[in-house]
Order: structure tokens, then C-alpha cells, then sequence
């Protein structure tokens, strides 16, 4: 006897373990990200405890360690410090951060013809974290202003 699946028991299923298998195949590979390019550990020592309603820079790009961020961060300059979210669909594993201003320093950088700022992060007096933005989302937050550098 040949005994072949019955379809309409399969398929739904496939429609139920799908979209949990795939939400949780992204949810691993951006908490990985967030691990390997340093979010996880900024996160740590800066969570945003008091997000800020509106943001000022949307679908701002950014790189921090290995990973690249782009069109994906969203900023706001508080009197707290730089508030830094990664919009919804890409926020797992990368939680809102706030960076005071005394941990933050502002350096011009380049890469090819693209103009950036370079933001070094510090903890209890060490570095922690460099993110690359581009340098005018900068010059609107007025981080050069702000920033402790």
C-alpha cells in the first residue's frame, strides 16, 4: 500500500511553523549582529531608559564594528545624551541606547568621497564602541556642540 500525506493536513502546518521558524531565524541573525558589531555591549553600559517620543535623524545609516547599519538607525539629540534605535523590524537584539555627551567624542572622517563622523564611545574611561555616521546627520544633531570632545 502507498500511503501518501494527506495535503490538507500538511499544509496548514506549513503555514503555522513557517513564520515561526523564519521570525525565529531573524531573530537570531540580528542578535548576532548586534553581538558582533558592538551594540550589545554599548547597550550594556548605555540603555535608553528614557526614550524619546519623536527622533530628529530617521533612516540614518551607520557602521559600527563589522556591521553596517544602513537606513536602519534612527537619532535624536536629547539633554540626556544621543538617543540611537534601530527602527522595528531590525530591532531585535539592538535596544534602544542613550550615549551621555561626557562619553562621546567627535572626530571628521572620510571614506573614499563620502564625509563622516566618528563617534568614540567610552565606559569608565576606556572605549567601548566607534560608530561611523555620515558627517551632515552629525552637524544636525550638533554633536560636535554637545559632545565631550
Amino acid at each position: 500500500m502507498n500511503e501518501n500525506p494527506d495535503p490538507t493536513v500538511i499544509l496548514p502546518w506549513i503555514f503555522v511553523l513557517f513564520p515561526l521558524a523564519f521570525g525565529l531565524l531573524w531573530a537570531s541573525v540580528l542578535t548576532l549582529t548586534s553581538r558582533l558589531g558592538g551594540w550589545h555591549r554599548l547597550a550594556q553600559s548605555y540603555p535608553d531608559e528614557h526614550v524619546p517620543e519623536k527622533y530628529s535623524e530617521f533612516m540614518s545609516s551607520g557602521r559600527m564594528g563589522w556591521m553596517n547599519y544602513n537606513g536602519v538607525l534612527k537619532m535624536h539629540a536629547g539633554p540626556r545624551g544621543l538617543h540611537i534605535a534601530v527602527i522595528l523590524p531590525f530591532r531585535p537584539g539592538h535596544p534602544p541606547i542613550c550615549i551621555p555627551w561626557h562619553a562621546l567624542k567627535v572626530f571628521e572622517d572620510s571614506s573614499m568621497w563620502i564625509r563622516l563622523a566618528r563617534l568614540e564611545i567610552q565606559h569608565q574611561g576606556r572605549e567601548i564602541a566607534k560608530l561611523l555616521i555620515r558627517e551632515a546627520a552629525a552637524e544636525r544633531l550638533r554633536l560636535k556642540d554637545r559632545a565631550g570632545s
